[in-house]
């Protein structure tokens, strides 16, 4: 799809530059009505949803824009997670498209209402009396959530490598880590970097989880993978220091 040209050659999509895309809520980008009367506003951070492959049989998908990209056309390239994933793989299976795409096929943001009903069809949640049959269906769903599942939580070692991707600082990330590992109960050291020492901790740990309890893994931070230590003398530091921190009795 050609764009239009002006002085000084083709509109590009600049994140820095593109002051008219930003308002107080964040970056945003307005829909084109070219194929479809679709005049939505995609917002970072927000869900825009639609038939899945226009199958208006199947349940309508769920797209999370994690990152809006710079782009060589008019509109953004798009990072996207589709929410319908076990929450422990969204870090890992995302992927890129044009936000016109979407515009073209009639996706439109996911409204708090929507969430609640099927394709087509919007109805407004009311509250249900507490009733004994209602009380115990709830304490059924309390212990299905309880259950544990191989790779739930987030991919913290993917977090540290390339914080960015997932809309974050490295020192948010940082942070995140540590607040988990005090919600955890862990033994935070003391003295400087605190938040980088625990955030390696964690990068570890989640690697060893993920194999199976396996202390022969690590978390490599600059390629955000998990992978077999080689050296002794490596493999007995790290497992120290998981120890001292709490990790491991």
């Amino acid at each position: 799809m050609k764009t239009k040209k002006k002085r000084g050659g083709w509109q590009r999509w600049r994140r820095e530059t593109q002051l008219p895309f930003k308002d107080d809520i964040g970056y945003f980008y307005d829909c084109k009505p070219i194929v479809v009367p679709n005049k939505s506003k995609y917002r970072e951070h927000g869900i825009i949803t639609g038939d899945r492959d226009g199958n208006e049989l199947m349940r309508p998908q769920e797209l999370k824009i994690v990152r809006m990209e710079d782009s060589e056309t008019y509109d953004p390239q798009l990072i996207l997670v589709d929410m319908a994933l076990p929450e422990g793989q969204r870090g890992m299976r995302w992927f890129r498209r044009r936000a016109q795409d979407f515009c073209d096929r009639g996706d439109k943001p996911l409204k708090r209402n929507d969430a609640k009903t099927g394709a087509g069809r919007k109805k407004k949640t009311r509250k249900k009396k507490k009733t004994k049959k209602r009380r115990n269906k709830k304490r059924k769903n309390k212990k299905t959530r309880k259950r544990k599942q191989k790779g739930r939580g987030v991919n913290i070692c993917q977090m540290l490598s390339d914080p960015e991707r997932f809309g974050y600082t490295k020192k948010e990330v940082r942070a995140m880590a540590l607040s988990r590992a005090v919600k955890a109960r862990r033994k935070i050291p003391e003295g400087r970097c605190v938040g980088k020492r625990v955030a390696q901790m964690e990068g570890h740990h989640y690697c060893q989880e993920m194999n199976n309890w396996d202390d022969n893994y690590k978390c490599h931070e600059k390629s955000g993978n998990c992978v077999k230590i080689i050296k002794p003398r490596i493999k007995k530091a790290i497992n120290d220091k998981l120890r001292s921190y709490g990790y491991k009795l």
